[in-house]
C-alpha cells in the first residue's frame, strides 16, 4: 500500500541521487507523482507572460516535447497561478471552471497543480492531469504534490 511516508521517502531517495542528471531526477519525480495520483500526464512548466513552456514532462509518449509552447491562458495552470496556491479539480465537467478554454481544447477532466517559485520569482508550475475524472484529491495527495513541487524547485535551483 502506498503511504505518505513511503512516497516521501522515495522523493528523498530521488533528490539524493547525485550520480544522475537533474533532468532525470525531475522525470523520476513526475513518474512517481503519476503513479501515486493515478493520472496520465505530468508537466513542469515555465511561464513567461502569456507563454507556457513545457520544460519537463512524463510520460515521454504523451505527445509533448520539451520546449513546446502553449498560450498560458489556455492552460489549467492559469487557474493555479490566479489562486497562487495548490489547485485541484477532480472533475472539470462539474466544476466552476467548466468554461475554461483548456477544457474545450484538451478535454482534461482532472487536474492538480502547484506554483513553482525560484528565488522568490515565479518560475512556472508542477501539474498532473488526466482525460478521466476522479474522486476528490485526498489531503495526503495534496501534501505529496506540495512536497514534489518543493523537491522540483530544489532540483531546478541545482540545474
Amino acid at each position: 500500500m502506498v503511504t505518505l511516508a513511503n512516497v516521501s521517502h522515495q522523493i528523498t531517495q530521488i533528490i539524493n541521487q547525485r550520480h544522475i542528471f537533474v533532468d532525470d531526477q525531475i522525470e523520476d519525480i513526475l513518474a512517481l507523482g503519476l503513479e501515486v495520483l493515478g493520472l496520465d500526464i505530468a508537466i513542469v512548466s515555465q511561464i513567461r507572460g502569456n507563454e507556457y513552456k513545457v520544460m519537463h514532462y512524463h510520460p515521454l509518449e504523451s505527445g509533448l516535447s520539451a520546449g513546446k509552447i502553449f498560450k498560458f491562458a489556455y492552460t489549467y495552470c492559469n487557474i493555479t497561478l490566479k489562486q497562487n496556491q495548490l489547485t485541484d479539480i477532480p472533475h472539470m465537467a462539474i466544476s466552476e471552471h467548466l468554461r475554461h478554454p483548456c477544457y474545450g481544447v484538451f478535454s482534461l477532466e482532472s487536474y492538480i497543480g502547484m506554483p513553482i517559485y525560484l528565488n522568490n520569482s515565479l518560475y512556472g508550475t508542477l501539474s498532473f492531469s488526466s482525460t478521466e475524472p476522479r474522486e476528490n484529491f485526498a489531503d495526503s495527495e495534496k501534501t505529496l504534490v506540495k512536497e514534489m513541487a518543493k523537491a522540483v524547485t530544489g532540483l531546478l535551483q541545482l540545474g
